[in-house]
């Protein structure tokens, strides 16, 4: 044995049975670079590190107290002053008469592989930092689905400890639906090998259930078996519930459009029935016209929410008296409130009070307040209308009798969709959007709208408060417009390639004294003007072929289309489609369906000799 140690280079060493050197030691010495007088006895442990010197020293008595095969890790200055890390193992050598004759031992350079597991701890350790400070649930599971760790954003949303959510226990913060789902999908994942993905309600710490989104994912060991499971779960509680206000809205919607075409559909029907008198058929024909306003005002307030939402809503502000405000809405809501034999009381200040502000826009957020307070209260209940003046503002106050609201419900009854009660019973039409819409329009004109109830059945407060201009307003300007002398009949050109819709507009402007000619296409309606010469064109827009923005543009560049009054007739109608229709040409942009009404105003405006007659909106 000693020839072998004297012989090789490895860091092999003999020492005596008290653990002292004692003999040269040419793999300990060369390893060191220090000589045999400097090792000897216990000069060996010279080469220690300090930060290590008395640990080995301890550990190395015990093992020589025991008589036993020894390993301990300790770091060494090699012969340049790298200090490398060393595995020493040592094995004790007894005589014939079984006493300790001496100990051979050999050190391995640990120091590449300490490095590696340095690093690796290293790595974990930043992993572990980064998945603490992720805004996701994070987890780490064992082969069997069981966790073995999670990160600190579980612990800081369920309020729970560590402990308490190992192994399968963490499964109790899901929700008792959605409980059975996650352990029965997990483990099929877990029998499967396969990534698992679950929507589920987990409990947050204050006992709320929010929605998350959960992934599980295996990693493999390159046999190919699953050693552990990652997984994270992101909170989409948010997006959850407003996909779900999306539905219900959608569910809403359908159902308020289809509720007008039922008495729609019966009414064309009585229509067509030669024994219906002409009773019935007027009584038909006031429910197809009052059912298709309700529609049209249901289409206006969604237009009205996407224009307010995306902040394309222009205000046309003028000095404004608040009392014209009022007493216009109040003749918009008549009828709800006449439906639900409302009392009305209206209480105005004996000083006039003035705006500077878009009445139409004004007058849309009171209708709207006042339907809602007819809507939603019981027959013959009175309805308040309250008008004060306070520094800088004018505040009008809506106080009904009806269902009232619930405190959570307070809080988001400015909310898009919102509606305080969806059941069945309980409904009350609408797409529950109109006080959003009013609120942004208030709040445009630099004004606040607020609820307040106190419970349900005990009605409700709704509060506007307006600032008043600074200037005295002025007298409206009443309109002296009658009804046209229809005597002289203007030549108009409707195209639409719906021809239902081209044969109800051709008969509506024929009902008004005029000389109509109809075609379906753009071609057919160049060929047509060619000869008809019209002074008035009522264009579709969305047609195939050429549209009615070509359309409108080709007609410009004819003799007779230079001085004729253009007008779109679409189902488009935003703001950027009417600035469209207007740079292509059209004088005016009506939405479908356009009423009698809208098309007599156009048609009596006279045709300019010189040019374009002036577009409006």
């Amino acid at each position: 044995m000693r020839a072998l140690v004297s012989v090789t280079s490895t860091v092999v060493w003999v020492l005596s049975a008290e653990g002292r050197v004692e003999e040269e030691q040419p793999g300990l010495q060369g390893f060191t670079g220090l000589s045999f007088e400097e090792v000897r006895g216990d000069g060996w442990t010279r080469a220690l590190h300090p930060d290590d010197y008395a640990r080995v020293l301890d550990e190395w008595a015990g093992f020589l107290r025991l008589q036993a095969p020894a390993e301990i890790h300790y770091r060494m200055r090699r012969h340049d002053g790298e200090y490398r890390h060393m595995r020493a193992r040592a094995v004790p050598m007894f005589d014939e008469h079984c006493r300790l004759r001496e100990w051979v031992g050999a050190n391995e350079d640990m120091t590449a592989y300490e490095q590696g597991t340095d690093e690796l701890r290293d790595r974990e350790a930043r992993l572990m930092q980064f998945a603490d400070s992720l805004p996701h649930i994070a987890w780490e599971l064992d082969p069997s689905g069981a966790a073995v760790w999670v990160n600190r954003r579980l612990q800081e949303y369920s309020g729970c400890e560590t402990s308490s959510v190992l192994g399968w226990k963490w499964a109790d913060l899901f929700h008792e639906d959605d409980r059975e789902s996650y352990i029965s999908g997990l483990r099929r994942a877990v029998e499967q090998g396969q990534a698992f993905r679950l929507e589920a309600r987990v409990r947050r710490a204050d006992g709320e259930y929010r929605w998350f989104q959960l992934a599980n994912a295996p990693q493999s060991t390159k046999h190919g078996g699953i050693y552990r499971w990652f997984g994270t779960a992101t909170d989409i509680d948010d997006s959850y519930q407003a996909t779900e206000k999306i539905h219900r809205f959608l569910a809403t919607l359908a159902h308020e459009l289809r509720n007008p075409l039922a008495p729609i559909s019966n009414g064309i029907q009585i229509l067509r029935m030669p024994q219906s008198g002409e009773q019935a058929k007027e009584s038909a024909l006031a429910t197809i016209e009052r059912q298709t306003a309700h529609m049209v005002r249901l289409l206006d307030d969604l237009m009205d929410l996407n224009r307010v939402r995306s902040d394309r809503v222009v205000l046309r502000r003028a000095p404004t008296p608040l009392s014209t405000v009022i007493n216009t809405a109040l003749e918009t809501s008549r009828p709800a409130i006449e439906k639900g034999q409302h009392p009305l009381r209206v209480n105005l200040p004996a000083r006039a009070l003035s705006l500077h502000a878009d009445a139409t826009r004004l007058t849309q957020v009171l209708s709207n307040v006042l339907n809602n307070a007819a809507k939603f209260s019981p027959d013959q209940t009175p309805i308040d209308v309250i008008v004060t003046e306070q520094p800088g503002f004018a505040c009008v106050e809506v106080i009904d009798r009806g269902i009232g609201m619930l405190p959570e419900m307070l809080q988001r009854a400015f909310d898009m969709f919102a509606q305080a009660d969806t059941s069945v019973e309980r409904s009350y039409g609408g797409l529950g959007i109109g006080l959003n819409v009013a609120r942004r329009l208030v709040e445009m004109h630099g004004g606040t709208i607020e609820a307040a109830s106190d419970g349900p059945g005990r009605g409700s407060r709704i509060t506007i408060r307006l600032p008043l201009s600074t200037s005295e307003a002025g007298d409206e300007p009443v309109s002296t417009e009658g009804e046209a002398d229809l005597s002289s009949r203007r030549r108009v050109m409707v195209v639409d390639d719906n021809e239902d819709a081209a044969r109800i507009v051709s008969m509506l402007v024929e009902s008004l004294g005029h000389v109509v000619r109809a075609a379906s296409t753009g071609a057919d309606a160049l060929n047509l003007a060619e000869h008809f010469r019209p002074e008035v064109a009522i264009l579709d827009i969305g047609m195939p072929g050429m549209s009615g923005y070509e359309l409108a543009r080709r007609c410009r560049q004819t003799v007779w289309g230079r001085h004729a009054r253009l007008v779109a007739l679409t189902g488009w109608g935003q703001e950027a489609d009417r600035q469209k229709s207007f740079e292509a040409g059209f004088d005016h942009h009506l939405v479908k369906p356009a009423g009698s009404a809208a098309l007599r105003k156009i048609l009596l405006e006279p045709v300019g000799e010189g040019g374009r007659t002036p577009r409006t909106p």
